[in-house]
């Protein structure tokens, strides 16, 4: 006899974050969910009859796949920052201090 336990679509919301409706869960399961990186992770299922049924097992890992397609593109995004300029007035600590008050002075200070 199998240990594994198949909840409805209306438990399986049940046990999620944030309590989706039962038909998002079955849109997981028949449509996917598009990450951010424009992957589209699909809920595992069964279908005994005319219902569908999902293991706890497999919703989690649907969350850690989606959650790991979305860090490919957070990583992704960061990577594509430019670094950022800093402005220099000279090369000594008197000639940047000369610089700023330059500035300072034109913007009215």
């Amino acid at each position: 006899m199998s240990t594994i336990q198949y909840l409805q679509l209306s438990e399986v919301a049940k046990e999620c974050p944030g309590r989706p409706s039962a038909n998002a869960v079955w849109r997981w399961c028949r449509k996917g969910v598009k990450s951010r990186s424009g992957e589209t992770v699909r809920l595992a299922h069964i279908r005994i009859g005319g219902r569908i049924f999902v293991t706890l097992e497999s919703l989690h890992r649907f969350f850690a796949e989606v959650a790991k397609a979305d860090e490919g593109y957070f990583v992704q995004r960061t990577a594509n920052f430019p670094t950022p300029i800093r402005p220099t007035f000279g090369g000594d600590t008197a000639g940047r201090l000369a610089g700023a008050n330059k500035l300072l002075d034109e913007y009215g200070f």
